[in-house]
């Protein structure tokens, strides 16, 4: 969860004035039974409530909790994306060389700005 912090924190500074929706993504995390948790699920409900504490209002926040891998990450949230705005990918730094051959390759993604945390 700690590069979460950075993502809130930048989104703050540079973007609290602005409206936009944060889309996280992330599929099952639970590795016992019930496997009820998601990554998208426990990632909304801890930005939600900071997001609601920094009284960012024209922010929303909406979840895909289906995606396993990085690829249906970006695929998923692609097909979320209409070309109006500007788009940025938030990653942790491991994955950020990976995540941007990736969105090169997906048309929605190209002119996505990828910031690694």
């Amino acid at each position: 969860m700690a590069y979460l912090h950075a993502v809130v924190n930048r989104l703050f500074v540079e973007h609290r004035d602005d409206r936009g929706t944060i889309v996280v993504s992330g599929g099952p995390t639970d590795i016992r039974k019930p496997y009820r948790r998601t990554e998208a699920v426990e990632i909304a409900r801890w930005m939600g409530e900071k997001i609601r504490n920094l009284k960012l209002i024209n922010w929303k926040l909406t979840r895909d909790a289906k995606a396993l891998t990085t690829v249906e990450n970006l695929l998923n949230f692609a097909a979320t994306v209409d070309g109006t705005a500007e788009t940025i990918v938030f990653c942790e730094a491991t994955r950020a060389p990976r995540v941007r051959r990736l969105a090169r390759e997906i048309p929605a993604l190209r002119g996505a700005k990828v910031i690694a945390v």
